[in-house]
């Protein structure tokens, strides 16, 4: 199954309401620190893996990696990984909101365990009925 992929606009959106959410910059271009880093965040799932999961978490590893962002970056990867598999009939299973944070903060030390995300990420999600 191809996954269904997310689109930079759909990022810049999910950043855009985290920022309203929970504050952060503003200015012509808010919070955006750079469109290319935002390009390979969108790019690099497409070019790695098949499997919706595996996409999903890529996702989150690249926009923590990548800090396409001024600031919230881990909150946009926490809702993209949300929102990738929601777009292909999945959800993480009950309980894993802290975890799932938790994980994600993770992704931020250096370096990251990318292949423990990804497992995780493929061990906690079901498909939607």
């Amino acid at each position: 199954m191809n996954p269904r992929r997310l689109r930079i606009e759909t990022l810049i959106a999910i950043y855009e309401s985290q920022r309203a959410e929970h504050g952060g910059t503003r200015g012509p271009t808010p919070g955006l620190r750079c469109r290319e880093a935002l390009l390979a965040v969108v790019r690099v799932p497409e070019v790695r893996v098949a499997c919706p999961k595996v996409t999903a978490a890529f996702y989150a590893i690249e926009i923590v990696r990548g800090r396409p962002f001024i600031d919230g970056n881990k909150r946009v990867a926490f809702v993209a990984l949300l929102t990738a598999l929601e777009l292909n009939g999945m959800r993480l299973n009950i309980g894993w909101k802290y975890d799932c944070v938790e994980r994600i903060g993770e992704l931020a030390k250096s370096p990251p365990d990318e292949r423990k995300f990804v497992s995780w990420v493929y061990d906690q999600v079901e498909h939607l009925s």
